[in-house]
């Protein structure tokens, strides 16, 4: 799977990358969960990221999922993320 092709302006450029991250070891306490995701719904970029996340074993919020969320969606669609 190839990295999206992000055009630099995409919403989540705008807001500090921090956000889309948890402190280390607690992926579940996404601070600013609520706010990550709605920058992810305006983006015109959100299925390619979330395709992308689907099928690598990435760390963060990506296309308006976290890790676990995507472990989910993968069990359904019977996905194997490869590693990055």
């Amino acid at each position: 799977m190839k990295y999206p092709r992000f055009k630099g302006d995409e919403p989540c450029t705008q807001v500090g990358a921090d956000l889309f991250f948890s402190p280390p070891g607690s992926q579940s306490n996404y601070v600013h969960l609520k706010a990550v995701k709605a920058v992810c719904d305006n983006c015109a970029m959100i299925e390619p990221c979330l395709e992308y996340a689907l099928h690598t074993s990435v760390v963060g919020v990506w296309g308006g999922t976290t890790e676990n969320e995507r472990l989910k969606i993968r069990r359904e669609r019977n996905i194997i993320a490869n590693p990055v």
